[in-house]
C-alpha cells in the first residue's frame, strides 16, 4: 500500500510558511479485533474479502509513516487523511480513525454510503481538526501513529480494496521574532521613515529592510543588528531617503542562528515627483533666480518665452540635496516658463519679468 503524508502549513502572521511532501516507506499494516483481516495479495493493495462467516473486516492499522522531515518545532494544527477505495460488493465503512501512541482515537470520521466500484478518494477531517487527540506533537507522529480503517457488507460475498492512504499534516511555526507594529510614512521632504517594533527577538541574528518597485522583486537597503531583548518592546526606525518614484513596497526580512529566513507583512507607500514649494523660480529685478531642496541628481533646467521660444538651458547636477542657480534675464517684460525637469521629476512654474 503506499502511504503518504503531506505537510501543509497554515498561513498566519508572523508563522513561517513553506510546503513539503513526503512520500514514506511505509509498508507496515496490522489488524485488529474480530472479522476479516486485510492482505496484500497485489502491492500495494490490502484487500479483505467478506462473506456470510465474516461479513465486516477487521480493524486496518496503517502504521509506519515517517513524519522526520517536519520541524521540531512545529505545532499541529488539524489533519486531513485521504484514501482510495473501491469494492466488488456493497460495502460501507464503519470505521476511519487516528491511531495515537498506539492507541485508536474516539473520532470517528466513518462516512455514510457504499464504497464506488472504481477507486476513487475520499477526504477526511480538515486543516483545523485534531480526531480526538488533543493537543499534538512531533513526538506523538513519530510514536506509532496511524491510521485506523473497518468496512462492513451489506449484501454479497466479495472485496474490499483500499490501495492509497494520504496523510496532510497542517502545522505552524512561530518565527523567533514577534513582530507588534511595521508601519512606513513620507516626510515633507519625500523621504520615507520604516518604523517596526518587537516584543521578542532573542533568536534573532540579523534583519533587513527591503524595498521593491513591484512587491515582487525586493532588494535590502538596510541592515539592522538586533537588541535581542525577550519579552520586551523594543522600536527600530530607519530613513529611506532615496525612495524610488511611484510605488514603494517595504519589507522586513529576519534571520535567525540557525539560518532560517522568514518574511513578514509588506507595506506600500507611493512618492510623487511633483516637488511642489521645494522649487522656487522669481525674478528679482535682475536676473532668474532658482531653488530647488531635498533632492539630487542630474537635471535640466529651461526658461521660455510665452510663445515657447528657449531663452536659457542648464545641466544640472544636485549632489548636496540643494541648488541655487541663476539664469540671464531676458531682454524684455513679460510671461515666462521654467522648468525644471530629470530623474522623474518635471517641474514648471511661470514668472513675470519687468523692465
Amino acid at each position: 500500500m503506499k502511504f503518504i503524508f503531506t505537510l501543509i502549513l497554515t498561513i498566519a502572521t508572523f508563522v513561517f510558511v513553506q510546503a513539503q511532501t513526503f512520500v514514506t516507506n511505509a509498508t507496515i499494516v496490522g489488524n485488529s479485533g474480530s472479522g476479516q483481516n486485510w492482505t496484500t495479495p497485489t502491492f500495494p493493495t490490502q484487500t479483505s474479502t467478506l462473506n456470510n462467516g465474516n461479513p465486516a473486516s477487521a480493524l486496518m492499522l496503517a502504521t509506519g509513516f515517517d513524519f522526520t522531515g517536519l520541524p521540531v518545532d512545529a505545532s499541529i494544527l488539524g489533519f486531513e487523511v485521504a484514501i482510495t477505495r473501491n469494492s466488488d460488493i456493497t460495502v460501507a465503512e464503519n470505521a476511519v480513525s487516528l491511531i495515537k501512541a498506539g492507541v485508536v482515537q474516539s473520532d470517528n470520521k466513518a462516512q455514510a454510503g457504499n464504497w464506488p466500484l472504481t477507486a476513487a478518494t475520499a477526504n477526511y477531517g480538515s486543516s483545523s481538526d485534531l480526531w480526538g487527540g488533543g493537543a499534538w506533537s512531533i513526538a506523538d507522529l513519530n510514536a506509532n501513529f496511524g491510521v485506523a480503517l473497518a468496512v462492513t457488507r451489506s449484501a454479497g460475498i466479495g472485496r474490499a480494496f483500499v490501495t492509497s492512504i494520504q496523510v496532510t499534516v497542517h502545522y505552524a511555526i512561530l518565527a523567533p521574532i514577534i513582530l507588534t507594529s511595521f508601519d512606513v510614512s513620507r516626510t515633507a521632504e519625500n523621504h520615507v521613515i520604516i518604523n517596526w517594533a518587537t516584543s521578542t527577538e532573542d533568536k534573532v541574528k540579523v534583519m533587513y529592510i527591503e524595498r521593491s518597485s513591484d512587491g515582487v522583486n525586493f532588494t535590502p537597503i538596510f541592515t539592522v543588528n538586533p537588541v535581542g531583548a525577550r519579552n520586551k518592546y523594543t522600536r527600530y526606525s530607519v530613513i529611506d531617503k532615496t525612495p524610488l518614484q511611484g510605488a514603494n513596497y517595504y519589507r522586513l526580512k529576519e534571520v535567525d542562528f540557525d539560518g532560517k529566513l522568514y518574511y513578514f507583512d509588506m507595506k506600500s507607500i507611493s512618492i510623487s515627483a511633483k516637488l511642489g514649494q521645494r522649487f522656487q523660480a522669481f525674478y528679482n529685478g535682475a536676473d532668474v533666480k532658482v531653488n530647488v531642496a531635498g533632492i539630487k541628481g542630474s537635471f535640466t533646467l529651461t526658461l521660455h518665452d510665452a510663445g515657447g521660444r528657449l531663452i536659457n538651458s542648464q545641466q544640472v547636477n544636485i549632489n548636496s540635496g540643494s541648488y541655487q542657480a541663476s539664469m540671464s534675464s531676458p531682454g524684455r517684460s513679460g510671461i515666462y516658463i521654467v522648468n525644471f525637469s530629470g530623474e522623474g521629476v518635471n517641474e514648471t512654474v511661470k514668472i513675470f519679468v519687468g523692465k
